[in-house]
């Protein structure tokens, strides 16, 4: 039997997977890169199903909210 991953699950590893992504890499990148490398990837990672979160519960684009604002602070503090 495979293994299922749902919706919830898939938006919890998302925002854990880019934080700590961003997290390794950001000693390595200079600032200037970073912030247009942020923005670039959130929109890619979340934007790109936008169909399949219209009807999402308030719960999971909360979630989805909080990665965007973690992705927003990371740029704001370099």
């Amino acid at each position: 039997m495979a293994a299922e991953l749902t919706f919830a699950e898939h938006v919890s590893l998302a925002g854990a997977w880019f934080i700590c992504d961003i997290c390794h890499i950001r000693q390595h990148v200079i600032c200037q890169d970073m912030k247009q490398l942020i923005p670039t990837f959130v929109s890619s990672k979340l934007d790109c199903c936008n169909g399949i979160l219209a009807g999402l519960g308030t719960c999971l684009l909360g979630q989805l909210q909080r990665v965007r604002n973690a992705a927003a602070g990371l740029v704001l503090e370099l």
